[in-house]
């Protein structure tokens, strides 16, 4: 039988019998999908189910050992040692106290301890079902099964985490201190290559180090790469078809909307008289560092720069620093620019097809393409309850939807409880196919807004209260999931 791997994981397991007493009925136990030869019954204590200590370890090949001397029960499995004190009820890992609610006893002249405890200290996770005749069947799960790397329960998948990059070993000075800042809070990104593996994208010191996890193998292989900068932080992610770009180290210029920054001092046009007065528009360019990774490939590509032209609006005259200014080029060619709720459409010639304000109360606008269209999707803030809206417009500057709610909050069916909330916030947005996948956060809770752009229909889902830690959306082969992660875990949720 496999050794455990001893990793930190939890476990939720409730009571699985009523009163505390010996099993009235019969109780299998499984490890890693095999049945332990067990001759003692399960037990329950205050609620908390207890095992016999000798009948799970000695399955599991752990030298057992008993000390009449110092009343002691021990257990060396891998690098660890267990030491149980039945009289007391004490117990430590290596030498180290723990505390159990309840502790090690003797039962029956057997020593039996906690399964909760069983899957804390040995990197299990537990799970109870019943079998025909209302048998109990317990099942232990360790990382060397390749059904607990990855676990799918309902529309989310749990995929165990085992990658970590390598700590920074170079302390920030006062001259690096502001990209030592930045790396800290974007040094992680993830995405689904083409294999449907799960892609670990982590930076640190002037390295980029890509790991790449395979749960169906239970599978990790890493790669790394050199940035050239020291504290690369990751950023923006697009994708072109099959292929990935991760900004390294961009810069936010609240000034300009547009491709990069202009080059050099000349303009190409003054668009006069717009909805927010006369803007200067920009010949652009963008010499972007970018790691671009293949999902269609085994590797990646690494370290590139991504040279690309465009139009820059200069945004300095009237606007000073928009809070939110984004822009997006249709397959025409036509630029749309979205600025605090304002709404800029320029065409190849730099006419001006569109020039409108949405809203004066605008907030986390983005601007979207979908073929030879334009999506704009915000929160408009002057409203008892802030909603999110949205609007469509054609290249040619002509309206197909007009600006309207698509996340309707306010609105729940007979038998639903409407939660008041003050704020409404957008933590993140993707666009896949035709629909805009959003994540919102109003005052206490999280909702999936979907809305397709070209049948003009949304919809909304109210996150359950486990669900609260999902920060953003990935991409996959085939559409997009909610993502999350933790010390323990990787969570992926799918959102259609």
């Amino acid at each position: 039988m496999k050794k455990l791997k001893v990793l930190a994981a939890t476990t939720a397991l409730g009571a699985l019998l009523v009163t505390p007493a010996l099993a009235d009925v019969s109780t299998e136990i499984y490890y890693n999908g095999e049945l332990l030869n067990t001759t003692q019954p399960v037990v329950n204590v205050d609620g908390r189910v207890l095992l016999a200590f000798r009948d799970l370890f000695e399955n599991l090949d752990g030298q057992v050992s008993w000390s009449d001397e110092f009343r002691m029960a021990s257990v060396t499995y891998g690098k660890n040692t267990i030491n149980l004190f039945p009289d007391t009820g004490a117990v430590q890992i290596n030498g180290v106290p723990q505390s159990l609610a309840v502790g090690p006893q003797i039962i029956n002249d057997r020593v039996y301890l906690p399964l909760r405890f069983v899957a804390q200290s040995l990197g299990g996770t537990v799970d109870y079902t019943k079998g025909d005749n209302d048998t109990g069947i317990i099942n232990i799960h360790t990382i060397d099964s390749v059904q607990n790397y990855a676990q799918k329960e309902g529309n989310v998948t749990k995929i165990l985490r085992t990658t970590n990059a390598v700590k920074n070993s170079v302390q920030p000075t006062k001259e690096t201190n502001a990209a030592y800042q930045q790396w800290q809070g974007q040094h992680s990104v993830y995405l689904l290559d083409d294999h449907d593996n799960l892609v670990e994208v982590q930076s640190y010191d002037d390295k980029i180090q890509v790991n790449v996890i395979d749960w169906n193998r239970a599978e990790v292989s890493s790669k790394t790469y050199n940035a050239g900068t020291l504290y690369p932080a990751l950023t923006s992610i697009t994708q072109d078809g099959k292929t990935y770009r991760i900004g390294i180290n961009e810069s936010a210029f609240t000034r300009y909307a547009g491709v990069g920054s202009p080059a050099g001092s000349s303009y190409e046009t003054i668009l006069e008289d717009t909805e927010m007065g006369d803007l200067t528009l920009y010949a652009g360019r963008d010499n972007q560092t970018v790691f671009q990774f293949d999902a269609s490939a085994d590797s990646s590509v690494g370290v590139t720069t991504a040279n690309t032209t465009g139009k820059v609006l200069d945004l300095s005259q009237r606007f000073g620093n928009a809070k939110n200014n984004t822009y997006v080029m249709t397959a025409d060619g036509t630029y749309g620019f979205l600025m605090d709720g304002h709404l800029l459409i320029v065409d190849q010639d730099n006419d001006v097809k569109a020039d409108v304000i949405l809203t004066r109360n605008a907030n986390d606008g983005q601007i979207f393409a979908v073929g030879n269209q334009f999506a704009v999707v915000m929160v408009d803030t002057d409203l008892r309850y802030p909603e999110i809206y949205a609007t469509v417009y054609n290249a040619d500057g002509s309206v197909k939807q007009y600006f309207h709610n698509i996340s309707n909050i306010t609105k729940v069916s007979d038998g639903e409880t409407f939660y008041e909330y003050n704020s409404l916030k957008i933590q993140d947005m993707k666009l896949y196919n035709n629909t805009v996948y959003i994540l919102a956060k109003t005052d206490m809770d999280y909702y999936l807004v979907k809305y397709d752009v070209r049948t003009n229909t949304s919809s909304k889902e109210m996150l359950s209260i486990k669900e609260k830690t999902y920060s953003n959306f990935i991409y996959t082969r085939d559409g997009v999931k909610l993502f999350s992660v933790d010390d323990d875990y990787f969570y992926l949720r799918d959102v259609d």
